[in-house]
């Protein structure tokens, strides 16, 4: 199996398709798929992604704990003289993914049947479980298990609105509306679509196959998934002071954990980028001063914050002028539409003009 770029992986891994344009749905060039809907398997950067629904294996089921809501960590607190308990709020945990599957000697290719479908069935079991089991010590044990699933794509605002405007302001039935609509970032195509979302999966099952013939067997893939979250597109944007950015969070929860990141870029004094759709408004803000040609690269999941300087000076930490408030996390996205504004200390004769800010984040699905 050839290698690939990975930012040719990351493209197709993240597209989507829509059914009623016409064509058929988007198969790996690098290895065989047998069904639009499917399961599959990359390393972690995106790369080498081999489908699990191939004409050799395939998955099974439909239901069971691929469609189940992540586990709750925490419990609520028992007190003296208090009926009940009081209510602590949870956290989502870890979560196991279970893919019942078959194997049949069979080429995966082309589903014909080998003149030696032992060897074939042999061949087939050696490959897969090449794929699911990493161990070796230059490597990381997990992997990227990837699903694409049909779902409509429909706005579900955060004011209740069914349809999608086509403008902010004032709109025909008197309200006034200050969300997100068509083209704006991270804003899905209205209207039937394969969604594609990856995980960060570990294989902790053992694999066993039940032969149902020399050249046949049931078995299942287990695994576990340490973040529970499936993330869809990539989304990017820049953002100006002064003209606030409508982000659109397509996902189920906030987007705060995973694969979020923000880059002041300088010019900026004392910079401050704000969520005005959040109860009350939460912010993070640097102490300091950005100059041209550097950025201060916030991985929120991280709690990191390194100055990247122009001249090529090492990068220095920054979380002591880093502030935040509002939130457990310095940025955040609700679920659905947010506003998001650059504020900073105006300089005169700042040099090379203002600056901006770069936000990068992946819709978080479960």
């Amino acid at each position: 199996m050839g290698k690939r770029k990975t930012g040719e992986i990351l493209r197709q891994g993240t597209a989507t398709w829509n059914p009623n344009a016409g064509g058929s749905a988007p198969a790996p060039e690098w290895n065989p798929n047998s069904s639009p809907e499917y399961w599959s398997i990359a390393n972690l950067d995106g790369s080498n992604e081999v489908s699990l629904h191939q004409w050799g294996w395939s998955v099974t089921t439909v239901g069971g704990s691929r469609y189940d809501l992540p586990p709750r960590r925490g419990s609520d607190i028992t007190t003296a003289y208090k009926p009940g308990q009081l209510h602590r709020r949870k956290v989502p945990d870890a979560r196991p993914i279970t893919l019942m599957m078959f194997m049949v000697g069979f080429n995966p290719g082309t589903g014909q049947a080998p003149p030696d479908q032992r060897l074939q069935w042999n061949d087939n079991w050696d490959d897969l479980r090449r794929l699911v089991y990493r161990n070796h010590l230059l490597g990381d044990q997990r992997f990227r298990l990837i699903r694409r699933h049909f779902v409509t794509a429909k706005y579900r605002g955060n004011d209740g609105r069914t349809t999608w405007p086509t403008t902010r302001g004032a709109q025909p039935d008197g309200s006034t509306y200050d969300g997100c609509v068509p083209g704006d970032p991270g804003v899905p195509t209205p209207g039937p679509r394969l969604l594609t979302a990856f995980g960060v999966a570990e294989m902790t099952g053992t694999m066993s196959p039940s032969m149902t013939g020399r050249f046949r067997s049931d078995f299942q893939l287990d695994f576990t998934m340490s973040d529970p979250f499936f993330y869809g597109d990539h989304v990017a944007t820049s953002i100006e002071q002064g003209t606030p950015a409508y982000l659109w969070n397509d996902g189920h929860d906030v987007v705060s954990t995973g694969y979020v990141q923000v880059d002041f870029v300088g010019p900026l004094l004392r910079p401050r980028l704000t969520n005005h759709s959040t109860g009350p408004d939460s912010y993070v803000e640097y102490n300091g001063y950005i100059g041209p040609g550097e950025y201060l690269r916030l991985a929120i999941n991280k709690y990191s914050a390194e100055m990247v300087y122009a001249d090529g000076r090492p990068n220095a930490n920054k979380i002591g002028l880093i502030r935040n408030y509002g939130s457990r996390w310095w940025f955040n996205l609700l679920p659905g539409s947010n506003r998001i504004a650059l504020t900073g200390t105006p300089m005169a004769n700042l040099p090379g003009g203002y600056g901006h800010v770069n936000v990068a984040y992946r819709h978080p699905y479960v």
